[in-house]
């Protein structure tokens, strides 16, 4: 019989695993064949491991009040900075970039699961790989653990097998099941940090043209009030709109919202109106495109708002009439894409729903109607915005539990 045997080898689990120490018995099992499949694929195969915010200002990057709340005393007791420092330790090199996102310097992914797997081997983990946990069985003080290869007991049980998103690396909503079994309610499972799909989509010819810290508001249909507004990167894609500002907003936006962007970048919608009412009054002999171009415009989006303005290729300042210059300008500073949905699971990054939240222990991660059951990660109902918000979460969840484990199977508490 194990002590502990831990569903999943995604980010949590690999950390958990590696965070135990060498008298406790622990079996980490996996439906894929190799660890860490999900971890392989942030950060464009990078993994953006961490964030620099400040634990209260690394807080608000969360979908609620309340998964802030739940998150406190994991990232109280195992910070930013103890996770920075974990890696290090263990001979992970780390790259902080400007903008506050930690990478391993290798600036590959493998890297981090190596160094997960080093360590948790070195601890005396055992692996099971390509075994999916079909059934958990509770008993009198253990748990069976039922897989496609036979039986498995354990004094304590770990989910860690993640939401939805992504599925093909493994993280197919399996674990809601077992949960579910147990008595747990599940907040319904929905795409997270995912593109936008745009109605009448005009822009395809400038699929991957970004925009650097667009001004974007967002409205409900029929409404003159902006639910959302921000400051951010914006990506075109062939069917609609990706980039930072809309992953983190996409959990929240519905058919019908009304996207606005501003097309020049590192200005406010009302600097960037002013900005070209000035500087076409003061060059009329300068054709529209080429002032667009100088405002940051790439060629292609140049061509793309002057044919929907109705504006000829080689117009000059002084031809445009006031209608025509104000139909320009607002393609340009107020370009509108009505939202037809949310890409799927597929393209999501993190699960929005999950395990309810309040039948979790966020002091020791362990179900409050099942003892011995513990839960960790992206099963949960957390999800934090794009930037490493999400893996750290994951580490410091998977440290509490750690401890708790620890207190519960070595010290008797």
């Amino acid at each position: 019989m194990y002590d502990v045997i831990i569903a999943g080898a995604g980010a949590a689990g690999l950390f958990l695993a590696a965070s135990l120490p060498s008298s406790l018995s622990v079996l980490v099992m996996d439906k894929n064949p190799v660890p860490g499949r999900k971890i392989m694929i942030t950060g464009g195969g990078m993994c953006n491991l961490s964030n620099t915010d400040a634990p209260e200002d690394f807080l608000k990057h969360f979908g609620s009040r309340q998964q802030a709340n739940f998150l406190k005393p994991a990232l109280r007791s195992f910070p930013p900075h103890a996770a920075w420092d974990w890696f290090r330790s263990h001979g992970l090199e780390l790259f902080f970039r400007d903008d506050g996102k930690v990478y391993p310097a290798s600036f590959k992914a493998q890297s981090v699961v190596d160094v997960l797997m080093k360590t948790a081997l070195a601890q005396g983990v055992e692996f099971a790989f390509s075994c999916t946990a079909r059934k958990v069985l509770r008993h009198d003080g253990f748990f069976t653990v039922v897989t496609d290869t036979g039986e498995k007991q354990t004094r304590t049980i770990v989910l860690a097998t993640g939401g939805m998103s992504y599925p093909r690396t493994g993280s197919d909503g399996s674990g809601y099941l077992l949960a579910k079994s147990l008595g747990h309610s599940i907040v319904p499972p929905s795409p997270a940090l995912t593109s936008l799909i745009v109605e009448n989509y005009g822009f395809t010819a400038a699929a991957g043209t970004s925009v650097q810290d667009a001004s974007i508001r967002v409205f409900h249909a029929g409404e003159n009030k902006a639910w959302f507004k921000a400051q951010g990167d914006v990506l075109f894609t062939h069917d609609g709109l990706s980039g930072p500002a809309i992953l983190t907003m996409s959990r929240w936006c519905h058919h019908g919202d009304i996207v606005r962007i501003s097309l020049i970048g590192n200005l406010s919608r009302e600097e960037a109106c002013t900005m070209l009412m000035d500087t076409f009054g003061q060059s009329p002999h300068r054709q529209v495109s080429t002032v667009l171009k100088e405002a940051g415009l790439t060629s292609t989006l140049v061509s793309l708002v002057m044919t929907m303005s109705g504006a000829a290729p080689s117009l000059r300042c002084a031809d445009m009439n006031r209608e025509m210059r104000s139909r320009l300008i607002q393609a340009v500073t107020d370009a509108s894409f009505p939202i037809e949905g949310r890409k799927g699971f597929s393209s999501a990054m993190v699960t929005s729903g999950g395990i309810r939240l309040d039948d979790v222990d966020r002091s020791s991660m362990e179900s409050r109607l099942v003892p011995g059951v513990f839960f960790v990660g992206e099963i949960l109902d957390i999800d934090g915005d794009t930037g490493g918000y999400n893996m750290q979460a994951a580490f410091s969840m998977a440290r509490l539990c750690a401890c708790s484990l620890v207190e519960r199977h070595v010290t008797g508490s």
